[in-house]
């Protein structure tokens, strides 16, 4: 048995969330003062988050990220054990951890300011050494957010090979091209989804990065080209996936959201820890639906008992 079973890399923050904050379309003014209702502080950004729902789904996790030799960098680790995620992180006195500072109105809409510069100092040759290091180790390498931390790419193929040679399965959620992600970039994030066990892009990230006009038609693309278990989120409508060629839909769960923050990555964390418990892969899309739904409709996390009476009581 492997002692990690779901090893992230990514961005890492302090997030001070702040609810219930009085502003309308205008957002927040200058030179007023407006007061929110409560507060926390926890462990931030879509790789790390991915991270927490895994954990608080009963995954074994840890988390590759980069704080700075400071107060906040601390802080962030004992966040992390906290949140029952094991810290593998590069400190460096030379940067900032990040922290983003969030206010959300009583209708979900949010205003972010980000500072730290710990994020964009995370080196390839880091980032290499700590995977390969901790692989053996891990049944699960998670690859999120590719285009968002570029330093991943050049080291993508020594990464591969380690993983492979440690019989470690690499998911793949690689988020939104920006307008400055470059055909070599595309390039390798498609190579990395050839080699891929798992793939979970959403219906934008999916049609834009395949350059094809449906879902459909992306899935029977890919079919010929990866091996990988490829599903495609489509946020209320639900989950579509390719088996036996056959395309498999399964709907959302109808809910309230109060803050969709997250829902792809508490899909990927559901999706992954229902393959844990041997779930066929149709299955493991209804637990995953039903884990985002959660996630979107409440302020706590889900729990792997959470999902399961929440689907009981939909049956």
């Amino acid at each position: 048995m492997k002692l990690i079973e779901l090893l992230a890399v990514g961005g890492a923050y302090v997030d001070i969330n702040c609810t219930q904050f009085p502003f309308g379309e205008q957002g927040l003014l200058p030179e007023t003062e407006v007061v929110g209702d409560a507060y926390e502080m926890v462990p931030g950004g879509s790789a790390l988050n991915f991270a927490r729902f895994c954990a608080n789904l009963g995954l074994r996790t840890a988390f590759i990220g980069k704080v700075g030799r400071d107060k906040m960098g601390s802080v962030l680790g004992d966040l992390l054990e906290e949140s029952g995620v094991q810290p593998e992180l590069v400190t460096d006195p030379e940067t900032t951890t990040n922290i983003s500072f969030n206010v959300v109105n009583s209708s979900g809409k949010s205003i972010m300011a980000v500072v730290g510069n710990a994020k964009h100092r995370l080196t390839s040759e880091e980032i290499e050494t700590k995977i390969v290091s901790l692989l053996p180790e891990t049944e699960y390498l998670m690859l999120g957010g590719v285009f968002k931390l570029k330093k991943l790419l050049p080291v993508l193929k020594p990464i591969i090979t380690a993983a492979k040679n440690s019989g470690t399965k690499i998911v793949v959620d690689h988020g939104r091209l920006s307008d400055n992600t470059s055909q070599e970039d595309i390039k390798f994030v498609k190579e990395l989804v050839t080699h891929a066990d798992y793939y979970f892009p959403s219906r934008n990230e999916f049609l834009q990065l395949w350059s094809v006009s449906s879902i459909e038609e992306g899935l029977a693309r890919l079919a010929d080209e990866a091996n990988a278990v490829t599903i495609v989120k489509d946020s209320t409508n639900g989950a579509l996936t390719l088996i036996d060629g056959k395309i498999i839909h399964i709907p959302a769960y109808s809910v309230e959201a109060i803050n969709t923050i997250g829902a792809g990555d508490s899909f990927n964390a559901g999706f992954i820890a229902a393959q844990k418990e041997g779930m066929t892969i149709e299955d493991s899309i209804r637990f995953a639906c039903a884990t985002a739904a959660l996630k979107v409709s409440q302020s706590e996390l889900p729990t792997r008992e959470a999902v399961n009476d929440f689907i009981e009581l939909r049956k």
